[in-house]
């Protein structure tokens, strides 16, 4: 069965705009959290937890506005711990999942359960007879959070508390830390059950008070006889007895005692978190006597068809436990009584006894905060009017009109939005189609707002009114109507170049023209060129002044109602640039040592049926001289002209190839002018061979890379004899070296 909280608190709050608010906090700390309706009113969290944070009310408006914050506990688990005389064991039974999580063994008769404040640690009275009659007496102190005993004492009590900042177990008259490891004190009593003063001060019984700080023992006439409960608000003691037909009240700051009727005796007592509801039972018939603490009336009563051996209330007075003397206990949903679950806990023990305790504090009734704002509306005041403007299209109104304004009651300035056309600054620089004055806390003092015509409103008459608000307070200035004349434009050809034998005719262009009279950036998307002389394929190289002409503007961003219509157009010049032609060397070869022979060329791009008849000066080809070594050399292009042509030159190949080389086998150097040297014909075409010459004793006499120098029959600078020498030429490492005799004669 899902869980129910038992009622609400419902709060009205009035306040007016402006006001600081500053709601109730919610109690148990930490427990809430809250959702909030209507941002609107000054809060602007939709949502929080713990307490609800003060805000200023807010409402500009003219009629009232209303929220709703709703704060609930957060759902956390919460325990109910039960002990068994029969069966020695401790029950943790899950409030929230009505599950029983775990049974503790304690190995001794359970008959008194204590919970520390912060629900970490029950501790737990119990007693056992061992045979030949010893008596152990045990209390236990259990760890809720890991479920598990973590100290024991050798005492035992039926009735225990513990203190209310924890530190203190009080049971049997004496005072222990709440390890359990040393006894810190003793106190006396004089009667049944214990209850703590919610300050910790005072232990009371039913016929006693133990004032702690002063060690004074003061005897109480409760009238109760059995078990007793104190508000918490530690002004009243409740005391059950089973030998009248109601509950004893005890006013503790008067001293005097009255009486409930219930209509029966009673033995077990509880009462509300809150304080509001007194339960008690009646041991033989089964009956719980529901009281409201208030009237002291009764206003319910439960008939549980069991006797009972412990009642207690949890989940911050929802839930009701009733513990069945002859197994297990009860849980009733406290809203209408319904049995919520049966629970065996300690198994099916014929005697369950000890006080019933559950933990947990995040159970209370939802708070809702019913809050309503009423208007108080913002103040603007203003002083000024506007005259009629004028300016030209793409240029804002060059003197703005002006206006001031002021302000108090804001709701975060004044916003200022002219009509279509115009746009308003407070600088006169910074100019804006919609801007807000901010205030300063609530008010404004006197500021001074621009307003022209804008720059980028097409042509037209313009006029209404700029509107000043602030939430819903709104004031009107005039303006009066006012005009957006049209701006004059100039669209201009740009000089245009077309190459000889193309042709021109009417076309549409946008990168040919120039208007700088263009406002706010705009294009003109088509414009149409004509083309008088110089537009035919035939036409010659030329400036044709005036040759082009501008018409039809239109398309792009370009409006023509903005500008005069039609714009001023400026035609331009035509100029015709030579065609581009190419000649190109075609390829040639010959043998080392001989003429180049005759260069001819092919030719590309002739345009009117043309050919090379056009040119007025034939190309030119040249390469290298008849001694360039064997290979490959470019055949260079000039020299053509042409009054329409213009030239690009693609050089040749010229192949030199090699032919047979022979050997003078004779020379005679004696520096007449004649055969002074030795001539090796063709040889410069191997530019890489060697040559060697060597005495008939095979000594080197001559050696040379390549051959530049012919050799005039010298070593080392001196004349050698005449004689037969032998020579060994290298030309390529291909080709077989020529060998043979050579006579020096002198």
């Amino acid at each position: 069965m899902p869980l129910k909280l038992k009622g609400q608190t419902v709060i009205k709050v009035n306040a007016n705009n402006g006001d600081l608010v500053n709601l109730a906090s919610l109690p148990p700390a930490g427990c809430y959290t809250w959702t909030n309706d209507n941002t609107a009113i000054g809060l602007s969290l939709a949502s929080g937890a713990g307490n609800v944070p003060s805000f200023t009310a807010k409402n500009k408006g003219t009629a009232p506005i209303t929220a709703t914050i709703t704060a609930t506990t957060i759902p956390l688990n919460q325990y109910a711990y039960i002990g068994s005389t029969k069966d020695q064991t401790l029950s943790v039974i899950n409030l929230v999942t009505n599950v029983e999580e775990a049974v503790v063994p304690i190995n001794s008769e359970v008959w008194g359960i204590a919970v520390s404040p912060d629900d970490r640690y029950v501790y737990i009275g119990s007693s056992k007879v061992l045979l030949g009659g010893t008596v152990n007496n045990l209390i236990t102190k259990f760890d809720t959070k890991f479920k598990k005993v973590v100290a024991t004492l050798n005492a035992g009590a039926q009735v225990l508390k513990v203190s209310p900042d924890g530190g203190t177990v009080y049971f049997n008259g004496v005072m222990y830390d709440s390890n359990l490891s040393a006894q810190t004190g003793t106190y006396r009593t004089n009667g049944f059950s214990l209850a703590l003063s919610p300050d910790g001060t005072k232990i009371y019984t039913t016929a006693s008070v133990y004032d702690i700080p002063t060690k004074t023992l003061t005897l109480l006439n409760t009238g109760g006889s059995f078990d007793l409960v104190i508000s918490p608000d530690g002004k009243k003691l409740y005391a059950a007895a089973a030998s009248a037909t109601g509950i004893s009240v005890y006013d503790i700051a008067t001293n005097t005692k009255h009486i409930i009727t219930t209509g029966q005796p009673s033995a077990n007592i509880a009462i509300s978190p809150d304080g509001s509801r007194v339960y008690v039972d009646n041991y033989q018939t089964g009956d719980v006597v529901v009281i409201d603490a208030a009237t002291e009336q009764v206003v319910k009563v439960l008939k549980t068809g069991f006797t009972h051996k412990g009642i207690s209330v949890g989940l911050g007075g929802d839930r009701l436990i009733c513990i069945d003397e002859s197994g297990g206990s009860v849980a009733y949903n406290t809203i209408d009584y319904s049995m919520v679950k049966r629970f065996t806990a300690g198994g099916t023990a014929a005697n369950l006894l000890g006080k019933f305790t559950s933990t947990g504090t995040c159970y209370a009734p939802t708070v809702t905060y019913n809050i309503t704002v009423y208007p108080q509306p913002a103040i603007i005041n203003t002083s000024g009017t506007l005259s009629a403007m004028t300016t030209t299209y793409g240029t804002p109104s060059p003197t703005p009109g002006s206006f001031t304004v002021s302000g108090s009651d804001l709701d975060g300035g004044i916003r200022v939005l002219p009509p279509t056309g115009f746009e308003v600054s407070i600088d006169q620089t910074n100019f804006k189609d919609d801007l807000t004055i901010p205030a300063i806390g609530t008010n404004l003092p006197n500021t001074t707002v621009y307003v022209r015509l804008k720059g980028t409103a097409p042509v037209n008459s313009y006029g209404g009114n700029v509107v000043l608000s602030s939430a819903a307070t709104s004031i009107n200035i005039a303006i009066p109507t006012s005009s957006i004349n049209k701006a004059p434009l100039t669209v201009s050809s740009k000089t245009i170049k077309k190459v000889y034998g193309a042709v021109l005719s009417g076309s549409v262009v946008t990168t040919d023209v120039v208007a700088p009279g263009l406002k706010n950036n705009e294009t003109i998307g088509t414009i149409t060129l004509t083309y008088g002389s110089g537009g035919k394929a035939t036409d010659p190289v030329s400036i044709y002044v005036g040759a082009v002409k501008v018409a039809a503007a239109t398309g792009g961003t370009y409006t023509p109602t903005n500008y005069t219509n039609p714009p001023t157009y400026v035609g331009g010049d035509l100029e015709v640039v030579g065609a581009p032609l190419t000649v190109t060397a075609e390829d040639k070869e010959r043998f080392y040592g001989d003429p180049n022979p005759v260069f001819t060329f092919k030719y590309s791009g002739f345009v009117n049926n043309e050919t090379v008849a056009q040119l007025t000066t034939l190309p030119i080809g040249n390469s290298v001289g008849p001694n360039a070594a064997i290979g490959k050399y470019p055949i260079t292009v000039s020299g053509a002209a042409a009054p329409n042509y213009t030239f690009n030159y693609v050089p040749g190949t010229l192949t030199v190839k090699s032919t047979l080389v022979t050997v003078n086998t004779a020379f005679t150097p004696n520096d007449d002018g004649i055969n002074d040297t030795w001539e090796i014909n063709k040889i410069g075409q191997y530019s890489n061979c060697t040559v060697e010459v060597l005495n008939r004793y095979g000594e080197k006499v001559f050696y040379s890379m390549g051959y530049p120098t012919p050799w005039n029959g010298k070593r080392g600078g001196a004349n050698l004899p005449t004689g037969t020498y032998y020579y060994i030429i290298k030309l390529t490492s291909s080709i077989k070296p020529l060998t043979g005799y050579l006579t020096i004669i002198r």
